[in-house]
């Protein structure tokens, strides 16, 4: 079942490394010196750090689009196929666009958006960054026991601070180099 499942995610091209995404720290910025880059995806959240390690987790790939080609209206969403999963469904990424929440993903079989979310307005910037609507405000969150454990949960700084007990810093998601 599982290879069938990665068979598929490689048909819509969501297994292509360089569909991969990886934090980006520019040079002399330290803040996220010494953290793993790989993007993971784990309990349908994001996450980066020492996560790979966790049974649950999985590397993130995305066949996401590119918003400065031809999307001003930034349709774009930000597809996953999980080899977790007992089903055939592709899950889509959703932020709550006013608050500080982390990313989810929806769950199987849902494809719309529903209550106070959005799936739609993901897009990769011509440097490869990932944004949405046009904006990277993403940042890399934790609470003491996550820091303990050197993982780091993605969240969305939609407005409104991070929620009690998460320390939170800005980040930059890049998609994997051709």
């Amino acid at each position: 079942m599982r290879l069938l499942m990665m068979v598929l995610a490689s048909v819509f091209g969501l297994a292509n490394a360089q569909n991969e995404v990886y934090l980006y720290s520019l040079k002399g910025d330290d803040t996220w010196k010494g953290v793993r880059p790989q993007v993971s995806f784990a309990n349908s959240s994001l996450w980066v750090g020492e996560i790979h390690r966790y049974p649950e987790s999985e590397r993130f790939v995305t066949n996401i689009g590119n918003n400065y080609e031809s999307d001003a209206n930034y349709t774009g969403i930000m597809p996953f196929f999980s080899y977790h999963q007992d089903s055939f469904s592709l899950r889509r990424a959703y932020i709550v666009e006013n608050e500080t929440t982390p990313i989810n993903f929806t769950p199987q079989f849902i494809s719309g958006d529903f209550k106070g979310t959005t799936t739609h307005g993901f897009g990769v910037d011509r440097d490869g960054t990932i944004t949405f609507k046009g904006e990277n405000k993403f940042e890399g969150c934790q609470t003491q026991q996550q820091k303990d454990m050197r993982i780091f949960e993605i969240f969305w700084s939609g407005g409104r601070a991070a929620p009690d007990g998460f320390e939170c810093r800005p980040l930059t998601l890049r998609k994997a180099r051709k």
